[in-house]
């Protein structure tokens, strides 16, 4: 007849249970940190849309002062208003840049063409109303803007929708 040491399954069972719960904790605690920084990158990845979006907005506001014939008055304050929300949008980015680990060319990318489509604006904001109007800059400034945006603006797109690159 063979006698169990149930002393010892019992010991066994506890630190079998023990090792256990804690593996199945560390798995939870992994999936809820790869899920919260999808969620923090989805986030700052709505932010940059919406300020690239503002940033359009603007340009698009500008463009139509520029091409008003009648407007006389000056495009200073909607271009230092432009100039902010570039800054705005540089700022998105490098905070962006510092969550995710690839892709960090992307807010250089960002910056150059905000940046690019602020200092044109404000090169054109100090000609006079004629050269404004006649200057073939001015009439695509906004869809230029639109194009050189588009494959940056995807991939942050991507990462709100996903939280990460697909």
């Amino acid at each position: 007849m063979q006698v169990w040491n149930w002393g010892a399954i019992a010991g066994f069972t506890g630190a079998l249970t023990t090792l256990l719960a804690g593996i199945i904790a560390l798995y939870i605690s992994s999936k809820w940190r790869y899920e919260k920084n999808s969620e923090v990158l989805s986030n700052e990845a709505a932010k940059i849309l919406t300020t690239i979006q503002d940033f359009k907005e603007k340009l698009a506001q500008i463009q139509s002062l520029m091409m008003d014939i009648e407007y006389n008055g000056s495009y200073k304050t909607d271009v230092e208003e432009l100039k902010e929300v570039a800054r705005k949008l540089r700022d998105r980015s490098l905070l962006f840049s510092e969550l995710i680990t690839n892709k960090k060319d992307l807010v250089l990318e960002i910056t150059v063409i905000s940046y690019k489509f602020y200092y044109e604006t404000r090169d054109l904001g100090e000609l006079t109303t004629k050269d404004i109007i006649t200057s073939p800059n001015i009439r695509t400034l906004v869809e230029r803007f639109v194009s050189e945006i588009e494959n940056p603006r995807d991939i942050i797109k991507t990462y709100f929708l996903y939280g990460k690159i697909k």
